[in-house]
């Protein structure tokens, strides 16, 4: 029985049209469950390979060892089958590149970028990937246009511009974020803070209408 479990190149063929995919992996078992899972789900990020998939049905495919070898060959091992098979043409194979584990110079479709979004939807990041993304991001300046379309999307009230709080409403915006009960002394604030708001009010009405 063959060892899945091991470091090496492998191909996905096609047995209908004889088209192959030439890849390689740590831990091909791994691979392999990642290819099926992403390709029965429509979102593998090989447009050529999901088509094939989705016409011929998995049956049709074969996942086949090719050479097992170091984790420090498989970079050069994959580029030797890629040369080999030619796997790039797309009379041949369904790969996208010439080049082994290199996505430059390719253009992906729209198509092709909103399935491998979808695929991402729903995975959480580790602790050490936050950890990453929040350096990356250090020292970034946000324009103040940035600022205000942040501000809309995360409160999505966008009739609230342009208006004030009164000091209740803010008291109280406050101890909902913190999830705590307001203490009496805290009370006792926002009475008088309700209370001038009225007065203000109530001045500013009387005002109009003398006006």
């Amino acid at each position: 029985m063959t060892n899945y479990n091991k470091s090496g190149i492998y191909w996905i063929r096609n047995f209908t049209t004889g088209k192959y995919y030439v890849g390689s992996a740590v831990n091909i078992s791994i691979r392999f469950t990642s290819h099926r899972s992403r390709l029965n789900r429509n979102v593998h990020g090989n447009p050529y390979l999901q088509s094939a998939w989705n016409k011929y049905g998995e049956k049709t495919f074969e996942f086949k060892i090719l050479e097992c070898c170091e984790k420090e060959k498989l970079i050069e091992r994959e580029q030797y089958w890629i040369d080999q098979t030619r796997c790039y043409e797309k009379e041949i194979g369904y790969n996208v590149r010439k080049v082994a584990e290199s996505n430059f110079g390719i253009e992906w479709s729209i198509e092709t970028k909103n399935r491998m979004a979808k695929s991402q939807t729903g995975r959480k990041h580790s602790i050490e990937t936050r950890a990453k993304m929040s350096v990356s991001q250090t020292g970034r300046i946000v324009t103040d246009k940035m600022k205000l379309i942040q501000s809309i999307t995360h409160k999505g009230n966008t009739y609230r511009l342009g208006k004030t709080s009164s000091e209740e409403s803010k008291i109280k915006n406050r101890l909902s974020h913190l999830g705590k009960k307001a203490s009496e002394e805290t009370k006792a604030k926002m009475s008088i803070a309700r209370q001038k708001y009225l007065e203000k009010k109530q001045n500013g009405t009387q005002e109009n209408i003398n006006t």
